[in-house]
């Protein structure tokens, strides 16, 4: 004969049709919680790879923004080269087609005068300073010396850093002037900190 259920036995069938249900709703709750924690990190992927992206863009602008300003510097540079060239050549001529004994060695001062203005005929004196040395002064030398700076400004979209070559002339009657770099670099943006935070020393006893 078939045996009725006791109360026992249907608590214990309750208890284990209970325990299944539950086991399939936290299989449920951890396959959404993955699935959140995937979009999650993926989300945070793609925000990384975009920071990522604009900082690399940002430096490419910056790298090419630098190389233009140096081929506009190695430019002007070469064109002062040119000038100075031009006008040693052009002062060389005429004092030996006249003849002219420099006793006072004042050709310091014609190279110089000449060189200004071969370097205002080019139009490079926006961009291009030329001054005496002090050791220019001293007469009884046989070489002229000039310090030169060439300055390319910065673009006014947004870019702030100016790029600037200084540079030293050997200037020599029976030779060709010489440049000689002293520094090749960009200038960066001076700014200045705000004074609206305030810090104090903190007293220690």
């Amino acid at each position: 004969m078939r045996k009725k259920p006791t109360h026992r036995n249907k608590d214990k069938n309750l208890r284990e049709t209970g325990n299944t249900v539950s086991r399939r709703g936290s299989a449920t709750v951890m396959v959404i919680m993955m699935v959140m924690t995937l979009m999650l990190l993926g989300v945070f992927s793609m925000m990384a790879s975009y920071s990522g992206l604009a900082i690399a863009r940002r430096n490419a602008e910056w790298t090419e923004y630098h190389y233009q300003q140096e081929s506009q510097a190695a430019e002007k540079l070469f064109l002062t080269h040119h000038a100075l060239y031009t006008a040693w050549e052009k002062l060389n001529h005429e004092r030996d087609e006249n003849d002219e004994k420099d006793e006072n060695n004042s050709w310091h001062l014609a190279f110089y005068q000449d060189a200004m203005k071969k370097l205002e005929e080019a139009s490079l004196l926006e961009r291009v300073s030329l001054e005496l040395s002090l050791q220019t002064r001293d007469h009884s030398s046989e070489s002229a010396f000039f310090a030169g700076e060439i300055l390319i400004l910065a673009d006014k979209e947004g870019k702030t850093q100016d790029f600037l070559v200084e540079f030293k002339v050997i200037a020599q009657r029976q030779e060709p002037p010489e440049i000689n770099i002293v520094s090749w670099r960009s200038i960066p943006e001076i700014f200045e900190y705000d004074d609206g935070i305030l810090f104090w020393d903190v007293e220690v006893d």
